[in-house]
């Protein structure tokens, strides 16, 4: 006999299938087990699947289903399997059900434990971690809960028709949701089972679907992937470090990043300078390496803040491509729209710390003792960049290159244009604006 116990993570599938392997003598089957002691133990399945599990992510369905046919094949004299929380997406569920009718066997029932994204999250911030156990972050527990809404009705709709299928409140009681999946596995295993009329149970499954989604009864603030654009001088760095704060993200400026890497004397860094020594632009590709080194440091995993890239088409592919292999995506672009003849004025009272690279204005961002860095008391200077007529050539180059990335991700609908010709409140309440609207668009159902 093979039962497969699916629903949102911390509805309590592991606790009712241990249950259920000790009193039916069924095999029990956990992916997310295996992922917890691979990564524990730093094998190289752990090693594979860590940045996935961190950030709420399915691990990819070849590795499910190595797994899953590792676990069967190798259990040939089992009376038959629990699948603790599996499948998790369509491809496993077909993949299981042919895995299992190779192996002269069948799935006999599915039980799909129902509870609302509210309830999960408070039960996944209340549960403490354990040894072994991957970490849980807020950011975490709510990209598990999008993405099971993302691959849930697809499963749930395969197994309403083609196996007996019981749904369950898993809000109620543990033991009354236990006794209730007890009578239904004796009830399959004797093949007395009834199952409601499918109009019924789509009719649940169509309520359940409506309704999951975090309500304003839990307080979310999460992390976002997001990209600062706008001409030299806009404000991008003054508004990087709050936003960062804020979010809880890094903000990460590839200038930084550049004088980082010369600085420690990185091989990235050698072939950055290169190009740097002879007054060219560093080529794209050796940007984005630089940029993928960072984003893929552990700080960066659940959420960034990009300040001074992409500034091309390329660079903007690239950096698609470096969050897709990740299974990342940006969340937004916000764009701070100035005209020139301010972004002239703004630059030339710019002041800059060689120490900390923090950057002050002797309006806009003044330093608590004129002339010296608020964070290691350094003098700050002018940089050579900061210069009327080299601040010229840099929006020359700018609306060259980078006015057409910001047509790109308008076209996508990721970006987010506001007027940075304001006082600093303002813009920063605009960004703030831009920001909320993000959180909302991607942890609660849209506004209506």
């Amino acid at each position: 006999m093979n039962i497969a116990i699916i629903g949102p993570n911390w509805a309590g599938k592991t606790t009712c299938s241990k249950k259920i392997a000790k009193e039916f003598g069924l095999v029990r089957f956990s992916l997310g087990q295996m992922i917890k002691k691979s990564i524990h133990d730093h094998t190289f399945l752990g090693i594979m699947t860590r940045p996935y599990a961190l950030r709420g992510n399915f691990v990819p369905d070849e590795v499910a289903n190595a797994a899953l046919e590792e676990k069967v094949t190798s259990n040939p004299e089992a009376r038959g399997f629990v699948f603790d929380g599996f499948p998790c997406t369509l491809y496993q569920a077909i993949y299981m059900i042919d895995l299992l009718q190779k192996e002269g066997s069948k799935l006999d029932g599915v039980v799909f434990m129902k509870a609302t994204p509210d309830v999960t999250y408070a039960r996944a911030m209340e549960h403490k971690n354990s040894n072994g156990q991957i970490e849980k972050t807020p950011e975490g527990i709510i990209a598990r809960i999008n993405n099971y809404k993302s691959v849930a009705e697809s499963i749930l709709r395969l197994f309403a028709h083609s196996t007996s299928f019981l749904i369950v409140d898993a809000e109620r009681p543990e033991d009354e949701v236990y006794s209730q999946i007890q009578k239904f596995i004796k009830d399959v295993e004797d093949k007395t089972f009834k199952p409601e009329p499918i109009e019924k149970t789509e009719s649940q499954i169509d309520q359940f679907l409506a309704t999951y989604h975090l309500s304003e009864k839990t307080p979310v603030t999460s992390h976002l992937n997001l990209v600062l654009m706008g001409p030299p001088g806009c404000g991008k760095g003054t508004h990087a470090a709050p936003l960062s704060e804020y979010l809880s993200v890094p903000a990460i400026a590839t200038g930084n990043l550049f004088r980082e890497h010369l600085k420690n004397k990185t091989p990235l860094g050698a072939i950055a300078g290169a190009f740097i020594n002879l007054g060219r632009l560093v080529p794209d590709d050796v940007t984005a390496a630089i940029v993928k080194n960072r984003l893929n440091d552990n700080d960066a995993m659940h959420g960034f803040i990009l300040d001074g890239f992409p500034r091309t088409v390329p660079q903007a592919d690239a950096l698609d491509t470096i969050l897709t292999v990740s299974s990342r995506s940006l969340d937004g672009v916000i764009y701070i729209n100035v005209p020139d003849d301010v972004i002239i004025k703004r630059i030339a009272g710019r002041r800059f710390c060689p120490k900390c690279q923090n950057t002050y204005h002797v309006v806009f961002n003044q330093p608590k003792v004129e002339g010296i860095c608020d964070k290691d008391g350094e003098k700050l200077i002018t940089r050579e960049d900061d210069k009327q007529e080299t601040v010229i050539k840099r929006l020359d180059a700018y609306r060259q290159q980078t006015l057409p990335v910001i047509e790109h991700y308008r076209q996508r609908g990721l970006l987010q244009e506001i007027q940075g010709d304001a006082t600093l409140d303002v813009v920063s309440s605009r960004i703030m604006e831009c920001c909320n609207n993000l959180l909302r668009k991607k942890h609660r159902e849209p506004a209506k």
